[in-house]
């Protein structure tokens, strides 16, 4: 008992180590999948690393942390600090197995008290090493889709009458909204007030003269400068965001001439070109007709990337047409409101993920129904969105509310 004593009070021995001298053990047995380390690597990004790796100064191998070890090597960490043992190679292979095996089993009831607590909208489930799915199996725990029950894709209908002026802020929790031109350089930078974007998505007018689903014409997309319109805004938004930030911005093929060289010309990057897969076509009578929207993924610097590895560029999405005509759980037809560019929330989360730490600031020079306002609120992100139509600022603010349940504060623009 008193060697046992003396053990257990050693103090525990912590160095520093480059992770070049350590070497992950060819015979360790556990695994884990992609998602799991994604996972694992938001963790470690938000709560740093509190569990170190154990390496053992004999053989030079890691004993306990090899899927640590990995997140570590590809976030570009060159040392860190470890639990160091002097074991010979079988005790080692011992206390490797012993790290995987030795763990209690969950209290189902306690696990799914714990969870309802911290899944308040703060901050995503994931940081516990579980995803919804897996919650559901083990304690049928499900979400729902915001704190006030709103689907986070429903866009309220636009009103008659604006309430929104031009020149005004919405302050929307950590969001800001302007009502304004985005292709006036002055108001963005005055409506940013020193900020610097960490990352842009965005969804211009295409120039085709779209309508929603009102029959409303969407205010500047019917432009005879149109090359012009876009050089402007491209440059803006060069001008303020950070040093390394990507851009994602939707556009039309038809002008896929423009909306590339126009973001060359004003200082971007091209890095890929992402694909919105859906699962309806479009209609047109055209010989092919259309089944994805494209996404250029520009560059300005060398922006950091938090996603997985070998992320494909094709993202599969439903297309909202898709939802027309379905029944609810009431069993009335769905009638829903969409702005004609709207995206899903699911596809501009899985952007702002990839390319923004949590706190970041995400800016939308075109803000449309405000599906970038409810993606940030959603994943802990900084929206700042500006959107000309004053009109469907309104339907900013009101679908922000009905998802959040929060009002925004409205300051109007000064009379001159």
């Amino acid at each position: 008992m008193d060697e046992a004593n003396e053990r257990l009070n050693m103090d525990m021995v912590l160095v520093s180590k480059k992770l070049s001298e350590m070497n992950p053990c060819p015979y360790n047995p556990r695994q884990i999948s992609d998602e799991q380390l994604e996972r694992l690597k938001k963790s470690i990004l938000e709560f740093s690393l509190v569990e170190p790796i154990v390496w053992n100064k004999q053989t030079g191998n890691i004993v306990g942390g090899h899927q640590r070890f990995k997140v570590l090597e590809f976030i570009g960490i060159k040392s860190t600090k470890v639990v160091v043992v002097d074991l010979p190679l079988t005790k080692e292979k011992m206390l490797n197995l012993a790290l995987n095996k030795i763990q209690g089993e969950w209290n189902l009831q306690l696990l799914h008290d714990v969870i309802v607590d911290v899944d308040i909208g703060e901050y995503p489930i994931e940081l516990t090493g579980f995803d919804y799915d897996e919650l559901k199996d083990l304690i049928g725990y499900e979400k729902e889709n915001s704190l006030t029950g709103a689907e986070e894709d429903a866009v309220p209908e636009p009103p008659d009458k604006a309430i929104t002026q031009p020149g005004d802020l919405l302050i929307l929790g950590d969001h800001r909204l302007h009502c304004g031109d985005s292709t006036d350089e002055g108001l963005l930078k005055a409506f940013l007030n020193g900020e610097q974007a960490g990352m842009i998505f965005t969804d211009p007018p295409y120039n085709v003269n779209y309508e929603d689903t009102f029959g409303r014409k969407i205010m500047g997309d019917n432009q005879k400068d149109f090359r012009g319109f876009l050089e402007k805004v491209y440059r803006n938004a060069f001008a303020n965001c950070s040093a390394n930030a990507p851009a994602y911005v939707c556009y039309a093929e038809a002008n896929v001439l423009e909306f590339l060289t126009c973001a060359i010309e004003a200082g971007w990057d091209y890095r890929n070109t992402l694909i919105w897969l859906k699962d309806v076509q479009a209609m047109n009578f055209g010989h092919y007709t259309w089944k994805y929207e494209p996404i250029l993924y520009i560059a300005k610097g060398h922006p950091e990337f938090y996603g997985p590895k070998n992320h494909p560029n094709v993202f599969e999405f439903p297309s909202f047409n898709s939802f027309a005509g379905r029944k609810d759980d009431k069993g009335q037809k769905q009638d829903r409101a969409f702005h004609p560019n709207q995206k899903p929330v699911e596809l501009v989360v899985r952007t702002v993920e990839n390319s923004c730490k949590r706190g970041g600031i995400v800016l939308d020079l075109f803000g449309g129904s405000g599906t970038t306002l409810i993606a940030c609120e959603k994943t802990g992100r900084k929206a700042r969105l500006v959107e000309l139509d004053p009109i469907y600022c309104d339907v900013i603010v009101t679908r922000w509310e009905n998802y959040t349940g929060k009002k925004a504060e409205r300051i109007h623009a000064e009379k001159d």
